[in-house]
């Protein structure tokens, strides 16, 4: 059963990977380190725009359609990330995987974030790659998707709700959040826009210097049938640090043919050069003070 209490082309999930991983030829610390973590595999689009405002109330769990009885990745999941180590998100959590620029918050070391997460003691971070590096071809988008079993139609999902909030400092009233919904194409090898997408925007945090912002809830329809969804947070018109918790789906198909499927499916694993990169370059998270770099150790305990 599928349940947790804690992008646009093949290449994009290519952190990961269906095989062991390969033993490094250069005699590094890096390689060293990794040695010791690293395992085998265990066209136009339709926009609306909505308005969010914060509610008190719980909005009524999704309907879940009929599921296998029989399979275990079936029905619907809320993901929050009390039980998830600190630092960035290397591997799937389940089969939902997360793109350069996540991480879980807060480390020990760096102080809380402006945000308190919806339950627990911990929450998802996004910093866009553009934020952390002077390459002007750096992302400022996340993807969440099923990352390399984009091509598999048994692993389609819906997005349902998510929690979140955004860096709002100075004259700041609102953050948009962009949300578009991709699937895979039979007939291509990439993922393909399903012409569907919203403009989330909810309102900015009076406190967010001094913490303790609540998340807003957002809700999702029409987003389903999908391989990964894509997120672009702007504030005015740049590319901000945001946060999330609670965020539910569910998968599209629960027959037993298609939860058969993904039971039968081999977990992959983050690549070596991935981490490698991490380490070379940091990982980066919001502080009060600006962006900090992540100690390595948070690196190399994300890659277990």
């Amino acid at each position: 059963m599928l349940t947790i209490a804690s992008s646009d082309s093949a290449s994009t999930w290519s952190n990961t990977s269906s095989s062991s991983t390969e033993s490094l030829t250069a005699n590094t610390s890096i390689g060293a380190s990794l040695s010791s973590v690293l395992g085998e595999v265990a066209p136009s689009t339709t926009i609306t725009s909505s308005v969010i405002v914060p509610s008190t109330e719980t909005p009524a769990a999704s309907a879940v359609p009929t599921v296998c009885a029989t399979a275990d990745k079936v029905g619907n999941a809320t993901y929050t990330f009390s039980n998830t180590a600190v630092g960035p998100l290397f591997n799937p959590i389940e089969d939902i995987w997360f793109s350069e620029g996540f991480c879980v918050v807060p480390p020990t070391d760096g102080g809380s974030p402006p945000y308190l997460p919806c339950s627990g003691s911990k929450l998802l971070e996004f910093v866009p790659p553009s934020l952390q590096s002077s390459d002007p071809w750096a992302a400022s988008t996340a993807e969440i998707g099923v990352g390399p079993n984009f091509a598999k139609p048994c692993f389609r999902f819906d997005l349902y709700e998510a929690y979140l909030g955004c860096d709002t400092q100075g004259t700041t009233e609102w953050c948009e959040f962009e949300v578009a919904a991709y699937t895979h194409d039979e007939s291509s090898p990439y993922e393909q826009s399903m012409e569907w997408a919203e403009t989330k925007r909810i309102p900015a945090c009076n406190t967010f210097i001094q913490g303790g912002c609540p998340l807003v809830p957002v809700q999702f329809e029409g987003f389903t049938n999908m391989t990964s969804v894509l997120i672009t947070l702007h504030v005015g018109l740049e590319p901000r640090v945001w946060w999330a918790d609670h965020i539910s789906v569910g998968w599209t198909d629960n027959g037993c043919d298609a939860a058969q499927c993904r039971d039968e499916t081999q977990t992959k694993r983050v690549k070596r050069q991935r981490v490698e990169s991490a380490l070379e370059h940091g990982v980066w998270h919001w502080t009060r003070g600006g962006l900090e770099r992540l100690a390595d150790d948070y690196i190399l305990r994300a890659a277990k």
